[in-house]
């Protein structure tokens, strides 16, 4: 029964972990689309994907790359006269035309089945495979110092700028502190000298109500 009473909260907290990753990966997104590097995926989570979305395909269960890729292959046949259609062996500017022809989107957004974390894929940027590289201009190495600097740090920036969100929201609406209620006395402190006991409020220290045990101390620091 503890367990179920836990609920909630561990749901809460999973629902608060996951939205300050998925916000912290908007800003690698948001930062990669602006300096020109072509994004894979945008996930949130991990592993297989449950469903997906791609511009001009819609949703899908699982992910949308095969259809994807069998679109493109199909229009570059058609309209290119190749014979036949590899990834590896497709031009990026035949890619980009393809695209364009068929409405598609570059990337796909999707939820993956473990729902932790998640992730920004960029053409030629592999956490797994620090030496990934790609010929093709959008791609992260091939873009220089500065874009590549931008887009690593935009994920911290994005959560200061929550950070600063977050306190203005709280403390534009208000919020209780513990009040400034006395838990002990340490026996021969000027607290007990003073006759200050257990339980006792201390309402106001030089004319100043105190509404926050927590300020109670640098408050009496500043005082002297």
């Amino acid at each position: 029964m503890a367990m179920f009473a836990q609920a909630p909260g561990i749901i809460l907290l999973a629902l608060g972990f996951g939205f300050v990753i998925f916000w912290h990966e908007l800003g690698h997104f948001f930062a990669a689309k602006w300096v020109g590097i072509k994004v894979e995926q945008f996930a949130v989570g991990f592993g297989h994907a449950l469903v997906a979305w791609r511009k001009g395909i819609g949703f899908r269960i699982g992910t949308t790359k095969p259809e994807y890729d069998k679109r493109v292959a199909t229009w570059l046949i058609a309209n290119r006269g190749m014979a036949e259609v590899s990834e590896e062996k497709i031009a990026p500017a035949d890619e980009i035309a393809a695209t364009k022809a068929l409405g598609l989107g570059e990337t796909e957004y999707r939820l993956n089945w473990i729902p932790l974390g998640g992730y920004v894929k960029m053409l030629g940027q592999d956490d797994l495979d620090p030496n990934a590289l790609s010929a093709d201009p959008r791609s992260f190495n091939r873009k220089s110092i500065g874009a590549r600097m931008l887009v690593v740090s935009a994920g911290v920036i994005m959560n200061i700028f929550l950070a600063m969100i977050g306190f203005a929201i709280v403390f534009g609406l208000g919020f209780d502190g513990p009040p400034a209620v006395i838990g002990n006395v340490l026996y021969g402190s000027p607290a007990q000298k003073a006759g200050l006991e257990a339980g006792d409020r201390i309402a106001y220290l030089n004319d100043s109500y105190q509404h926050d045990f927590t300020m109670l101390a640098p408050n009496v620091v500043k005082s002297c």
